[in-house]
């Protein structure tokens, strides 16, 4: 800083001022006036040192400045920012760092480095490192190591994971945001969320959600595909046992299956040898159907086609024929659980040469018809049922052709018999009163072992009665007893009052 010395006054200042002015130009030479020397040898320690703060208000030329400890901004007393406000060039060494801003900021003449010896950038005049997993150079970026990386040019961006925040653009047709990608135009394209992703054209569209898939009319979720036509290139399988492929269908499981393609469709379980139909034949079993033949075990049949036919058709089995396991017919049998004869008209008649047999309920034969119970139905009261021998109901009652018969028992219930010659009811051992009847709108007559009775007569062992209790009474001793006349084998006698 500088010192104040006044000049001295030759006229009136004293010898002594000169020197004490002197000595205090020559203490301020000694510690507060920078001087400087014409030679650098020695070092600080030789030069001529200036001991002190100074501050200089002005501008202060120099052709080098040298700052042993620090260079900064501010005055003597406190520090400030340092502004250069002229281009600055710094020259230094190539290899060693010759500008260093605190311990991660330095730079050479090629070369600036930010960090430290486990993280830093490099930039020099033609790549910035930052770290090991950053480069960037004139021609492209590349983020990450050898194994995983991202690498953007000019021409491409190509990496493994893009993270943007609120969304990219690639071309004219590409859009990503934070809720949706979208591709296409006004004519093709997609569009894609958390819930939806729809592709369409000018014709058709496709819709994906969690629940379903939806191709125009066709849908496809968790438990059904709806489709109008279905076309798969190599197969379809339909839960564990359904399968389709080019060229076969299986129904399959544990104990049967269905097999179908071009030439056969095969039926098959675990106990039948299965059924095989092919555009030759049918085979079932040991049973072979063709255009000419029906041959089963036991039956072999030139033909056996009744189609189109009128109720005259017959169908003919030479020695038997059997549906199943539950109708058989042959010469001699007829043995079914149910035996059926539809679109017949009421003179269609049903033969069974020997004998007819329905379940266990109803026989018929050349000499008996039995059964629990016989219905002619959708019949006019014309209709009759004709037994040519006998017919029975239940176990009581007998129709032959010369007799009808309902049995009783051997003590109460008395049986009947009517021929062409007699009615007979009961017999010796009933103990019952069997009678008939004989009935209309004037009244009843009975008739039973004892007695013959109307609404006025009554006969029995005493004789006949007419009227009411004093009626007329015929016996074998008074032949008329009335009550003015008596008659008997004496005469006659009237009773006049």
């Amino acid at each position: 800083m500088s010192r104040n010395v006044s000049n001295v006054n030759i006229s009136t200042d004293s010898f002594l001022t000169w020197i004490t002015q002197t000595n205090k130009l020559l203490q301020a030479l000694r510690t507060d006036v920078v001087t400087v020397s014409t030679t650098i040898t020695g070092g600080n320690t030789t030069l001529a040192n200036t001991t002190g703060n100074a501050q200089i208000l002005g501008t202060l030329g120099v052709n080098t400045v040298v700052a042993t400890n620090a260079l900064r901004g501010g005055n003597a007393s406190a520090t400030n920012i340092l502004n250069i406000v002229s281009n600055t060039s710094l020259v230094g060494s190539t290899t060693e760092y010759f500008f260093k801003v605190g311990a991660n900021v330095q730079a050479n003449a090629t070369t600036l480095a930010v960090g430290d010896s486990t993280t830093n950038v490099i930039a020099n005049s033609s790549t910035i490192t930052v770290g090991s997993n950053v480069i960037v150079n004139t021609s492209l970026l590349f983020i990450g190591s050898a194994a995983v990386n991202s690498i953007i040019n000019n021409a491409f961006l190509v990496t493994n994971t893009g993270n943007f925040r609120v969304g990219a653009n690639v071309g004219a047709n590409v859009n990503l945001t934070t809720s949706s990608l979208q591709i296409g135009n006004a004519t093709a394209n997609l569009n894609a969320n958390s819930i939806l992703l729809r592709i369409a054209n000018a014709t058709f569209s496709s819709n994906i959600t969690p629940l379903d898939l939806t191709i125009g009319p066709a849908i496809v979720n968790s438990s059904v595909i709806t489709i109008g036509l279905g076309n798969f290139s190599l197969g379809v399988n339909v839960g564990a046992n359904v399968n389709l492929t080019t060229s076969t269908i299986q129904v399959v499981n544990a104990i049967s299956n269905v097999v179908v393609n071009s030439g056969l469709i095969r039926a098959a379980n675990s106990t039948a040898a299965g059924a095989n139909l092919t555009p030759a034949d049918l085979k079932i079993g040991t049973t072979l159907v063709n255009a000419s033949l029906v041959s089963v075990t036991g039956v072999n049949t030139s033909y056996a086609n009744v189609t189109g036919q009128v109720n005259t058709a017959t169908f003919y089995a030479t020695t038997s024929a059997n549906v199943g396991t539950a109708f058989t017919a042959n010469a001699t049998l007829v043995n079914a659980i149910a035996l059926n004869v539809v679109n017949q008209t009421n003179t269609a008649t049903l033969y069974a040469t020997t004998s007819a047999n329905v379940g266990t309920a109803f026989t018929a034969n050349a000499t008996l018809v039995n059964a629990i119970a016989l219905n002619v139905v959708n019949q006019t009261n014309t209709a009759t049922l004709f037994a040519t021998t006998s017919a029975n109901v239940g176990g009581n009652v007998q129709m032959t052709v010369s007799q009808y018969g309902i049995t009783g028992n051997a003590t109460t219930v008395p049986t009947m018999s009517l021929t062409a010659s007699s009615l007979t009811i009961g017999n010796s051992t009933i103990t019952g009163a069997p009678q008939i009847n004989i009935a209309n709108n004037l009244g009843n007559t009975i008739v039973n072992t004892t007695s013959v009775s109307t609404t006025t007569v009554y006969a029995n062992t005493t004789g006949i009665h007419t009227g009411n209790v004093s009626a007329t009474v015929v016996n074998a001793s008074a032949n008329v007893n009335a009550p003015l006349v008596f008659a008997n084998v004496s005469g006659t006698y009237a009773n006049i009052t």
